[in-house]
């Protein structure tokens, strides 16, 4: 598994850094084999792009939701039915849709929204097509949420209560609330609207986001409330994206979708949730700190990853962000080629807290500008840092340098901890623990 998870790394990195070679040899050990790069997710506008993104997640599925592409406020609530979202205008229905809703063969579509925001037209064109509609909408963001909550069939005494004044907070809860089809009610910041008020009913609350979207005096007016929540959005998605694994979500699969781009984020929700996996949020340049360390602490369970949108949504360097950040957990990998190369004895295991540690020392080198070394953090310890263009670029520089050597062989290692973080400017820093 280890061998096939690197290789799968090798070719992202030799993908998106544009080199042509397929293989990489590690210490002598035999050559990794490529495999497929990240996938992108993009149409010429955001209907194709939510098209795109069905394709890719559904054979087929008698059901769609279609909300409005100028409407996020619909499909806050939507993303939790489970199902592909497709994008209309108020009058038209775009060719992307109309076609994917035939490729899935669907026969039932949730309309969610007002004939203000979906016109009495484009009804009409969607039975024409052979499709019975479910309508679902109220007279505010909230009752049209409250309303689609009512009509699902919940499979669990869980909701979700997310702020109705911005879509950024639901988006990183998608795919968990989509995967156990659970009902998203919608709040003002400090007063939980009416027509939200079932959500008081349920055994537990998920409330996404600080107090400054979400009042305490309304959190705690829920049931059993647990609170995710972060510095800004992107810290909030780590945080929920963090809890949801703990949750029964998988990190085998991820999707990176952007921060800045409400149905691009929304439309990835029901689709992470076909990969068992998690909305990542990332702004265009680069990935933030707080979900490249979430991308380093699994990252030995990434087999491939997918970006929605695209290079204005989610840049190349925030997806080459989360590669290197995956790299992190095939250091071990190349450096066991090293030791068995040279009968250093059993091979290394990944530490969970040791690679907490290595990528925190990481940010911290790039913060600094420089590098330098810490106190050891066990008995029998070695340690290597270094800054460069690709954590294996870094590597390379290693195994030239003896003392470098001398640490990843040392005779008493088990276990190491390895980070990989990268800065604003792009380069990579990369720290390597070895503890006995």
């Amino acid at each position: 598994m280890r061998q096939t998870r690197a290789g799968i790394v090798a070719m992202l990195s030799l993908v998106i850094a544009g080199v042509g070679s397929l293989f990489v040899s590690v210490g002598g050990a035999a050559p990794v084999v490529a495999a497929p790069a990240p996938v992108r997710l993009v149409g010429g506008d955001a209907a194709a792009t939510a098209a795109a993104v069905s394709r890719s997640g559904w054979t087929s599925s008698s059901e769609a939701v279609v909300v409005s592409a100028t409407s996020w406020t619909d499909a806050l609530a939507a993303v939790s039915l489970g199902l592909p979202i497709l994008l209309v205008s108020r009058d038209d229905v775009p060719a992307a849709t109309s076609v994917e809703l035939q490729r899935l063969g669907v026969r039932r579509v949730w309309v969610v929204g007002g004939t203000g925001a979906i016109g009495t037209g484009v009804r009409s064109d969607l039975r024409s097509g052979g499709v019975a509609l479910n309508e679902i909408a109220g007279g505010d963001r909230y009752e049209t949420a409250a309303k689609l909550a009512s009509a699902m069939s919940s499979s669990t005494t869980d909701v979700v209560v997310a702020s109705g004044e911005s879509w950024a907070d639901a988006a990183s809860i998608a795919a968990w609330a989509a995967m156990r089809h659970t009902p998203i009610y919608l709040t003002r910041r400090d007063s939980l609207p009416a027509a939200s008020g079932a959500a008081r009913n349920a055994r537990r609350a998920i409330v996404v986001g600080g107090a400054s979207v979400v009042s305490d005096a309304v959190a705690d007016s829920l049931p059993d409330p647990v609170r995710l929540f972060g510095n800004d959005r992107y810290d909030t998605n780590a945080a929920v994206v963090r809890w949801a694994t703990g949750a029964g979500a998988g990190w085998g699969r991820p999707v990176l979708a952007p921060g800045t781009s409400p149905m691009d984020a929304l439309v990835a929700g029901p689709y992470a949730a076909t990969r068992s996996s998690s909305v990542v949020l990332t702004p265009p340049d680069r990935m933030p700190v707080s979900a490249q360390q979430v991308f380093v602490e699994h990252a030995a369970e990434v087999q491939s990853l997918a970006a929605v949108g695209g290079p204005v949504q989610v840049g190349d360097g925030a997806i080459s962000d989360g590669v290197a950040a995956v790299e992190s957990a095939d250091l071990v990998g190349w450096v066991n080629g090293v030791r068995a190369a040279n009968g250093a004895g059993n091979p290394l295991v990944r530490d969970h807290d040791l690679s907490e540690r290595a990528f925190s020392y990481a940010v911290t080198l790039a913060f600094q500008g420089r590098l330098s070394h810490q106190t050891p953090s066990c008995g029998s310890w070695g340690e290597n840092v270094g800054v460069g263009s690709s954590a294996r670029e870094v590597f390379d520089a290693w195994a030239g340098s003896s003392s470098h050597q001398r640490v990843m062989q040392m005779a008493s290692g088990s276990r190491v901890g390895t980070g990989v973080f990268t800065s604003n400017d792009g380069r990579r820093w990369v720290v390597l623990d070895v503890c006995g």
